[in-house]
């Protein structure tokens, strides 16, 4: 099952690849628009130990303690390195970086929140396993997280092709698109199962992810 009539679409990315994707190899994540986020979770010490990078490897600039110590409760039972972003979102549900410069209190006072969204990872109890496919490293991050524990800290969300018949999968697809794009969401990111992560050259450009925008509405 490939997509292969993009003009038949009522929505469209707006840079498509060059040949149809198969559906079988894909799964479709929601593209955030906030922070990238490497963060280290240890919960076995006392207390437990978190710390978080940039992609570059410097300290964020935005301290969030009060997220932070909810990421150990997220992963309870594992040392963890995450990839993942921290999103911040209006009272109305739609990101926004302006919400990240916030404080806690302000960020109380007017309803809005901050999400950190883990979608993939890198360590487990100090063993890499970015040479995994990502289709084992997304069950591992779906079998150490802890649902309900921890409301800041959650798994980005999933279109998974394989879930739905071969017929209806285009269609559910573009469901998906549309619902998303209502929501002013700034498009999906296309991650080939079988891929892996490029942790030595993040820069390189591949297949295994591939970043699609909403038009601009």
């Amino acid at each position: 099952m490939t997509i292969d009539n993009y003009d038949a679409m009522p929505l469209k990315p707006m840079a498509l690849p060059p040949v149809g994707l198969d559906l079988d190899e894909y799964v479709f994540e929601w593209k955030l628009n906030g922070h990238r986020w490497l963060v280290e979770s240890d919960p076995h010490t006392d207390p437990p130990y978190v710390t978080a990078r940039t992609r570059q490897g410097n300290l964020p600039a935005i301290d969030r303690p009060e997220l932070m110590r909810q990421i150990p409760a997220a992963f309870p039972e594992h040392h963890v390195v995450l990839d993942g972003e921290l999103v911040g979102f209006t009272r109305r549900g739609e990101q926004d970086l302006g919400e990240l410069r916030k404080g806690a209190r302000r960020l109380r006072q007017d309803g809005s929140t901050l999400i950190y969204f883990a979608f993939d990872v890198l360590e487990v109890e100090g063993q890499p396993v970015i040479d995994e496919p990502f289709r084992k490293r997304r069950q591992r991050l779906e079998t150490m997280y802890r649902k309900g524990t921890a409301p800041s800290v959650q798994l980005v969300p999933q279109f998974v092709p394989d879930r739905f018949a071969p017929s209806v999968r285009q269609a559910k697809l573009v469901e998906m698109l549309l619902s998303l794009h209502k929501d002013n969401a700034e498009g999906i990111v296309a991650k080939r199962l079988d891929g892996r992560y490029n942790a030595h050259n993040p820069r390189l450009r591949t297949d295994d992810q591939l970043k699609y925008r909403f038009p601009i509405q």
